[in-house]
């Protein structure tokens, strides 16, 4: 999936499925971005390796800026997903890179995903799951202007003791 949006100033971006020497990057993005979950770069590895086999098919998305000059193989962002075929899919991590926040990488990503995950489930019922903290009202405001809504929550999920807001949205294939 290739298209470009153009923020304000920052160029446009390409969104894409990552590719397996986009790794290093990814987990670089992550260890720089506090909202992204803590995984060792063997796990970006696998995750992105492992992309589509078997009962359990996995997405890892990146956006790139799209412009002149722009270093090759930058990411801005990125957003990692899985799907039980029969289930829910699940968004198990997504960051962007704060210089490139309000600039609709998050949206590009969740559009890519929410595409990905109507075509692996042909014409069936789709929904997307996520988890976020609580506290992190900015991203829970933007899950639910995606038309994510809260449907539960897990008490003391994460290793400091805050709790986690279970979100979903349903999606049109």
């Amino acid at each position: 999936m290739s298209s470009a949006a153009e923020p304000a100033g920052r160029g446009a971006i390409i969104v894409r499925r990552s590719r397996p020497g986009d790794a290093a990057a990814i987990h670089a993005l992550a260890a720089r971005e506090p909202s992204a979950a803590s995984w060792p770069l063997t796990s970006y590895q696998q995750f992105v390796a492992a992309a589509g086999e078997g009962p359990q098919l996995r997405a890892m998305f990146v956006a790139c800026p799209a412009m002149p000059g722009a270093e090759a193989g930058s990411i801005v962002g990125f957003l990692a997903a899985s799907l039980v075929r029969g289930g829910p899919c699940e968004i198990e991590n997504i960051a962007v890179m704060a210089a490139w926040r309000r600039a609709g990488v998050a949206t590009r990503l969740l559009q890519s995903v929410s595409l990905w995950c109507c075509a692996c489930v042909a014409g069936q019922p789709a929904e997307l799951w996520l988890e976020v903290r609580s506290g992190n009202t900015t991203a829970l405001a933007f899950y639910q202007r995606m038309g994510f809504a809260v449907t539960g929550q897990r008490t003391a999920y994460y290793p400091d003791g805050e709790d986690a807001l279970l979100l979903a949205a349903r999606l049109r294939s």
